[in-house]
């Protein structure tokens, strides 16, 4: 042994030389393969004195036990948990006698045998009986009590600790063993030593803190100046020796306070809320970790001793730190403040059913102890803000106070001890005890008046992150209140059951108690961002890289206290008119000057008042946006809960005043933008882009409401829509389900002296306006084209109106004259202007109508392209820059109306397309060598195809193919998105992306004409035909010499290219397998690549194929049987490629479910794919398995997957042999669940034996 000792200790000295460490790793390997590694381990630990080498040994133990385990005896098993245990306290009291000398330098070694101990421990957990597992925890705690010194001390809670974090399955090492292992392990060791492990932790703090107050007390009975030194010293002893040890307890306790005790079946067993309120659902938040624990648990968590011993453990630590050191970044610290929030964190069914008034009294202490924490509190911030502290302890606070509240909204109001409300007086009396609203509230107007708002560059400082946690509570707890009143919690019928009415009274509580506070903080978050608004006026613009993250939290923290808004309409609404009057008053005079100064002939408005006031407006002009609407992505977004529930009340007709008038307000700024000195002086193009923005947003919810008729008749242009009806569903948000809602549709509805159809036609005229006012800004014609357009056009019952407005006929001249306005938009951009100007024509109900106006829109951009492709100079004028400017900004515009199609104007659309089909062809010819206009024609043709397929007869599908087949045929004659190795290498690193587009966009024109297979066709034109599997298999000729490896490593692509694949190898199998060697062999490489892939949806899609293609075939000349079949006959001369390729996927399939992690959903795929190849080549399949049984070592191992094998084997044959009588897919169905099943039993039970191999 002290030759391997030797050995070792060389290779690990070697490692650390490049030339030799081949060698050492290669030594260190035999070691692992001796047969007596294990005494050679422990002879290595006990004897060398070379760290890395005990390092080695330790993880070689570990290593070998786990590998060997089988043919260990239990007794060695327990032998060697007394071993480990003997060697970390050997270590530990070695490290004591050594005091801080040489020696100490290998704790990394003690933290590995601790790790070794803890998962031998649990892999014996199952095999030993409750006598031993009691007398190794009771050796454990008698080394925490403290009896063998303070060094050992700490060594049994790192061993404590190592133990929970192994037995809690969220941390726990697999092991190679099955789920259930873990959670038998998981379950015993909760109901026998958990509990146990916390009352050694609170016992042995109790007994440090007990020491170092009598130490304390001791040095204080002395004598002034002799008493001071004593006391030194005892704060010496307390830093010195306690402090490690109580910090080491209290990591055990954040352990066992961490523990998943629900098994990972709590987030399916949360209990909700119930429809009277009484108990509701915090919001769930991804950081924010809550604590379940038994009934048992509660008297110990929720008692005044262990919140007071905390409380004393931190209030002790201010002495302990040495000059010119924070102590609140010291361990100790840091793990007093983590087991605060998560006793903050308590929650479940235990706490539900439990008395609530304990706890109430125990929130209240919790209370306490934050108050205690950041008292003073203003003082506090302000020091975190300058940096002269640290910020751990505010943010830790923060994250406390968020959990309590979440956890306990209806606590929110309770208020903190009696103790601490006694020391909240004044020379003027008491005044109200703080709560954890009113400590929500003052924290986060703290938080903003020391500069959080204006620390934006600094996305990780303690402000921003403490801000931000601060109004993700505020959301939270709002949120809950929204719930409330959406349910109809807070105002229930006097009919209700005494336990909701109490439930409702409660929640109305809260609710007006929340509105006052939530006043008082966003006037805070306006003043301050109005502040920083106008000092950032006259500031260079930010190049910073991380300009964009910090705008974007910017918009995030708006729209989180725009909630604050909501709960205090009261307050903020009247705020927000009063800022936005006198802005907008001063921009109104700053814009008179210019006009007088500019009509005199002088300078016009100067100096940076405007500028600050531009800034403010534009951020008052959001924050409205954010109060009054919601964001309109998915459904149409109705009113805010706040707004209907306040708009109920007394409170009506002073809101419905306010909330019209602040549009109309902003509305009237904007359309300065029709005063072309005001464009120059008191309006940017950043301010334009709020108005616009806004306008998009607020016109969703508020602007031309459709009436509530489920059918309405179809729009007449010389009759009124009918009005609103105030007759809604209960609950409804709409605006005429508010009692003021018929105040809103007199401002906002398109009715008879109704006023939304002129508010409209401003809205519109201020954006047609910027689009010319500020040619050179793109995000300003951006914010018109794509965002205000295309919500005025998102619903029908608008868009209807849209033509008849004298703003909308402009937009639509200059589109059909292409005028220097619309043809010098950028191409995206002249794209989204077709697609809402064809989207407005067809929103007519009228055929003739939509089809008339479709084509006057149409007209245009054809006679142009044609006009300019026609040209005999075009071959030699095309690539010049305007040019092409010109012809991508027409096909951008064919794009954007083919994107448009409805089934009213699809048949316009259609002839348009077919139109177009010799100008595209010649400008894919001269523009071979441009991949941005071929691109843009591959694009075109892609969304043309999709708007149209489902639509055609025969005649027109035969047509369309014969378009696209002139197409693909013209692409692949021109060797167009030919990528070479080196160019796809290029691509990862973004420079030729011009190519990976084009194959892109090919892949979604095959995929869109594939839509067509389940359809007959019929008959066809003559000469042509409407075969899609021809069709698709021309682009896959096509595509497939294209693709590589390396360009399969785009996810966009990627899944594309192997939708289609599948899409072919399932419908189509036949015409896959008889494709030429060129492009079979490379489809079957790139299946290989998926079949190894870590996206699900990606290997689902390879399964799916190998599925497919895996299916018998049925070798037949007859010329009958159907060729789109997925069964059709093969042709002789493709059965034996057939074979071979059955052979091949059967191996690269049971190597995927054997070696690889499977969610349910693969193993269910891989099923589906398996069962085919198995029925194909059985005697393969055993083979197969049979290999990877042999080649295990382990004899009882082996028996254990000879036997897992077989009983799969035996379900496979029965599946096959209950396919064979499978009349009917129907009647297949119970027989692919069964080897589901089967397969998922199977790879649960070997897996991870043959990994481990």
């Amino acid at each position: 042994m002290e030759g391997v000792l030797q050995s070792v200790e060389a290779a690990c000295n070697d490692l650390q030389v490049p030339e030799r460490r081949a060698a050492a790793e290669a030594t260190l390997l035999e070691l692992r393969k001796s047969p007596h590694a294990l005494q050679a381990c422990t002879h290595i630990l006990d004897n060398s004195r070379n760290p890395v080498a005990c390092f080695q040994a330790a993880a070689t133990l570990q290593q070998v036990v786990l590998r060997d385990w089988p043919r260990i005896p239990t007794a060695d098993h327990t032998s060697l948990h007394r071993y480990c245990v003997d060697h970390i306290v050997g270590r530990a009291a070695a490290r004591e006698e050594a005091q801080g000398q040489a020696g100490g330098g290998d704790a990394f070694v003690e933290h590995k045998m601790v790790g070794v101990l803890a998962v031998l421990v649990k892999r014996a957990w199952l095999d030993v009986d409750d006598n031993y597992k009691s007398d190794l925890f009771s050796s454990l705690r008698d080394l925490a009590s403290g009896s063998r010194g303070p060094a050992v001390q700490r060594a049994a809670f790192s061993l404590l600790d190592a133990l929970v974090s192994e037995f809690n399955p969220g941390s726990a090492t697999p092991l190679a063993m099955p789920s259930d292992f873990h959670n038998r392990c998981r379950i015993d060791f909760q109901r026998h030593f958990l509990m146990p492990v916390l009352m050694v932790c609170v016992d042995a703090v109790a007994a440090h803190m007990a020491a170092v107050k009598s130490q304390a007390e001791a040095a204080q009975a002395q004598g002034q100046g002799q008493g001071q030194a004593q006391a030194q010293g005892a704060v010496v002893v307390w830093a010195g020796s306690s402090q490690a040890v109580v910090a080491a307890a209290l990591s055990v306790l954040i352990a066992v306070l961490s523990w998943d005790f629900t098994g990972g079946s709590a987030r399916a067993s949360k209990s909700k809320g119930s429809d009277d309120g009484s108990q509701p659902t915090a919001r769930s938040s991804s950081d924010m970790h809550t604590v379940q624990p038994p009934n048992e648990w509660l008297p110990l968590l929720l008692s005044a001793e262990l919140l007071s011993l905390l409380a004393s453990v931190y209030s002790s630590l201010p002495h302990t730190c040495a000059p010119g050191l924070d102590w609140r970044e010291g361990p100790l610290a840091e793990r007093s403040r983590q087991v605060a929030v998560l006793l903050c964190s308590l929650h479940g069914p235990a706490l539900t059913a439990a008395d609530q008034s304990l706890v109430r009294m125990h929130v209240g202490r919790l209370l306490a102890l934050l108050l205690q924490w950041l008292s003073p509190l203003p003082a506090t911030v302000a020091a975190v803000a300058q940096a002269r502290i640290s910020d751990r302890e505010l943010l830790d606070v923060c994250r406390a106070l968020a959990a309590l509240i979440r956890l306990h909204p209806l606590l929110a109001t309770t208020p903190a001890s009696t103790q601490h409300a006694s020391a909240n007086s004044s020379a003027n009396g008491p005044s109200p005890p703080p709560t954890l609203l009113s400590l929500l509230g003052e924290l986060t107007c703290c938080v903003l008046a020391h500069g959080a708002a204006s620390d934006d560059d600094s996305l990780d400082g303690p402000m921003p992150h403490a801000l931000d946690l601060l109004l993700d509570t505020w959301l939270g707890v709002l949120l809950t209140l929204e719930s409330r009143i959406s349910c109809h919690v807070i105002s229930r019928p006097a009919s209700t059951s005494p336990q909701q009415a109490a439930a409702a009274a409660e929640w109305s509580h809260l609710m007006h108690a929340v509105s006052p506070v939530a006043a008082q903080a966003f006037r805070s978050f306006t003043q301050h961002h109005l502040q920083v608004a106008a000092a950032s006026a006259l500031e260079e613009e930010d190049a910073a890289d991380n300009m964009d993250a910090a705008l974007q939290a910017q918009e995030q923290r708006m729209a989180a206290a725009a909630s604050l808004a909501r709960a205090s309409l009261q307050a903020s609404l009247p705020l927000l008119n009063d800022l936005l009057t006198h802005q907008k008053a001063l921009l109104l005079q700053a814009a008179d000057a210019a006009a007088a100064a500019a009509a005199a002939g002088g300078g016009g408005a100067g100096g940076g008042e405007v500028e600050r006031v531009m800034e403010q407006v534009q951020w008052t002009v959001r924050m409205v946006g954010y109060v009054l609407a919601d964001e309109g992505t998915g459904e149409t977004p109705e009113l805010p809960v706040f707004l209907v529930h306040e708009l109920n009340s007394h409170h009506a007709h002073s809101l419905t005043a306010l909330t019209t008038s602040l549009p109309m307000s902003i509305l009237e700024v904007a359309s300065l933008v029709l005063n072309p000195s005001a464009v120059a002086t008191v309006l940017s193009p950043r301010l334009m882009e709020s108005f616009l923005w806004f306008f998009s947003r607020w016109s969703l919810t508020y602007l031309l409401p459709q009436p509530p008729d489920a059918n309405p008749p179809p729009f007449d242009p010389d009759t009124d829509p009918p009005p609103l009806s105030a007759s809604l569903p209960p609950g409804d948000t709409s605006l005429a389900s508010a009692a003021a809602g018929g105040a809103f549709v007199q401002a906002f509805g398109a009715g008879e002296g109704q006023g939304g159809l002129a508010v409209l036609e401003g809205v519109l005229r201020a954006g047609v306006a910027a689009l010319s006012a500020w040619l050179g800004e793109p995000d300003v014609q951006s914010s018109v084209c794509r965002t205000l357009l295309l919500a005025v056009t998102r619903r029908p019952y608008m868009a209807a109106y849209l033509r008849h407005l004298p703003p909308w006929a402009m937009l639509e001249e200059a589109f059909k004259t292409r005028d220097s306005a619309v043809a010098s938009l950028p191409g995206p951009l002249q794209r989204s202007l077709a697609h809402v100007l064809c989207r407005a024509a067809s929103s007519s109900k009228e055929g003739h109508s939509c089809h008339q106006v479709v084509q006057q829109l149409l007209q245009p951009l054809l006679a142009s392209l044609h006009g300019i492709t026609s040209r005999p100079d075009f071959p030699a004028t095309a690539h010049r820059p305007q040019v092409m400017f010109q012809v991508v900004g027409l096909l951008e515009c064919m794009r954007g109306c083919a994107s448009a199609t409805l089934p009213h104007s699809q048949r316009v659309l259609f002839q348009f397309g077919l139109s177009a089909a010799t100008p595209i062809l010649t400008a894919l010819s001269a523009y071979r060598h441009e991949p941005q206009v071929v691109f843009v024609i591959l694009k075109f043709m892609a969304v043309w195809v999709d708007s149209q397929i489902l639509f055609l007869n025969a005649d027109d599908t035969a047509q369309l193919f014969h378009f696209c087949l002139q197409l693909l045929q013209a692409y692949a004659a021109h060797n167009m998105g030919k990528v070479s190795l080196q160019r796809s290498r290029q691509l990862r690193e973004g420079v030729r992306e011009s190519k990976y587009k084009d194959l892109k966009a090919l892949l979604q024109l095959l995929s869109s004409l594939t839509s067509k297979d389940l359809l007959d066709f019929g008959a066809s034109l003559p000469g042509q035909s409407a075969d899609v599997a021809q069709m698709v298999c021309l682009g896959v000729n096509i595509i497939i010499p294209l693709i590589s490896l390396d360009l399969l490593q785009f996810p966009k692509l990627c899944l594309q290219y192997f939708t289609l694949l599948e899409h072919m190898c399932c419908v189509h199998p036949d015409k896959v397998l008889a494709l030429p060697d060129s492009a079979f062999h490379p489809i079957m490489h790139t299946l290989e690549f998926a079949l190894q892939h870590q996206d699900e949806d990606i290997l689902v899609l390879a399964l799916s194929a190998v599925s497919s293609l895996a299916s018998p075939p049925t070798t037949t000349s007859s010329s009958s049987a159907s060729s789109a079949s997925p069964h059709a006959p093969m042709a002789p001369e493709h059965a034996q490629r057939h074979q071979a390729l059955v052979a091949h996927l059967l191996r690269l399939v049971l190597r995927l479910v054997l070696l690889q992690p499977l969610r349910n959903e693969t193993v269910e795929a891989a099923a589906d794919a398996l069962l085919p190849l198995i029925l194909s080549c059985p005697q393969l399949t055993q083979t197969i398995l049979s290999e990877a049984v042999s080649s295990h070592v382990d004899p009882a191992c082996q028996h254990h997957l000879s036997a897992a094998v077989t009983a799969f084997l035996s379900a496979a044959s029965a599946a096959a042999a209950a396919s064979a009588s499978a009349s009917s897919a129907a009647a297949a169905r119970p027989v692919r669940r069964r080897f589901r099943s089967a397969l998922a039993a199977f790879i649960a039970d070997v897996q991870g034996l043959i990994v481990r191999r």
